[in-house]
């Protein structure tokens, strides 16, 4: 058995009052699924005959542990979901998923297909601050991923379904601290999305080519509790950049994410790839540690539908994800950086 948590829309009083009355009727909704073509299923088909991704397809399948497959990688029938701030901020929602993945778009709000069937454990809730929430569970609650997985918290989230607390009890907690905690990360969204925008016309305006790699490693050391390298030049092995994370379950095998960044307003395919490829083989071989993913970082532009899907065989192939971010969603991550250092 598996434990997750989703982090599903809630960016409009609607969204929120959708999601919850879906929760109350035994279906955990996920957005990014407005047309028939983002059903997970269908898109697992396309990619069993290697077909191209189209870009709605490729939007919505960044929850594709949400369909039906290997336990582990999967959601799978029993496993555990929290939900963060559901049904209300500071709170969180335990379910147990009870049935397969299904694509249905809800007529009265055109998104939302993807969902599982559950059983509400907590019905009112689950205050971050009660006193069986465990530190790290807080902590990774501040996540701003979609779907990941909890379970190095499983035996906090079975104190809490086993403690036989009435629901009222759970609720308790919701401290001051707590509150303005989650109303502050609502908050500083906003601020970070209008740095994002001056970040992306000045730095474009100052920085060129190699320039971007120094700069993008000075926002990224702030939110990695890592070591960021920059590995770019004559002998960069396909990477500029360099994540090295501590393994805490073994030290002689660190967690490495190799970076290649790119000053484009368009990219070609088959020379990123390569770089990315040896990028990922390289480091392989050294024995220096273990490759957990491979990123592309382009300053000024969207992968094309060829070059997500090309990325997308990279991934199956090695069993790592290659991971493309640019344009806003790069400007984003920097201004977050920069905005940690003063």
């Amino acid at each position: 058995m598996m434990y997750w948590a989703m982090r599903t829309s809630r960016d409009t009083q609607q969204y929120r009052r959708f999601v919850t009355d879906e929760l109350a009727n035994g279906r955990l909704r996920q957005g990014w699924g407005y047309d028939p073509t983002q059903d997970l299923r269908c898109i697992q088909d396309a990619r069993h005959r290697n077909e191209q991704l189209t870009p709605m397809q490729t939007e919505a399948n960044r929850h594709w542990r949400m369909a039906d497959g290997p336990p582990n990688d999967y959601m799978n029938v029993d496993d555990i979901v929290l939900v963060p701030n559901m049904p209300l901020d500071g709170l969180f929602t335990l379910c147990r998923i009870t049935g397969g993945y299904d694509f249905r778009i809800p007529s009265e709000i055109d998104d939302f297909g993807h969902f599982r069937p559950v059983d509400v454990l907590t019905p009112l809730g689950v205050a971050n601050e009660h006193e069986l929430v465990d530190a790290g569970l807080r902590r990774s609650l501040r996540y701003q991923g979609r779907l990941w997985r909890i379970t190095p918290y499983a035996d906090c989230v079975e104190a809490i379904l086993g403690s036989n607390l009435p629901p009222d009890d759970l609720r308790q907690g919701v401290t001051a601290a707590g509150r303005t905690d989650s109303l502050v990360a609502e908050l500083v969204a906003e601020p970070i999305n209008v740095m994002a925008d001056l970040i992306a016309g000045k730095l474009r305006q100052r920085l060129q080519s190699a320039e971007w790699e120094t700069g993008i490693l000075s926002a990224l050391e702030p939110l990695f509790p890592a070591t960021v390298r920059h590995t770019g030049g004559p002998n960069e092995q396909g990477a500029d950049l360099e994540v090295v994370i501590s393994n805490p379950f073994d030290d002689r095998n660190d967690w490495i994410v190799p970076i290649q960044v790119k000053d484009h307003q368009g990219i070609e395919g088959s020379d990123v790839l390569s770089q990315l490829e040896q990028a990922f083989s390289t480091r392989l071989a050294s024995g220096r540690g273990s490759v957990i993913a491979v990123v592309l970082l382009v300053t000024d532009a969207e992968p094309s539908t060829e070059l997500q899907q090309q990325m997308s065989r990279l991934s199956g192939k090695h069993r790592v994800p290659f991971i493309f971010c640019g344009g806003s969603d790069l400007m984003r991550i920097l201004a977050r950086g920069f905005l940690k250092r003063v």
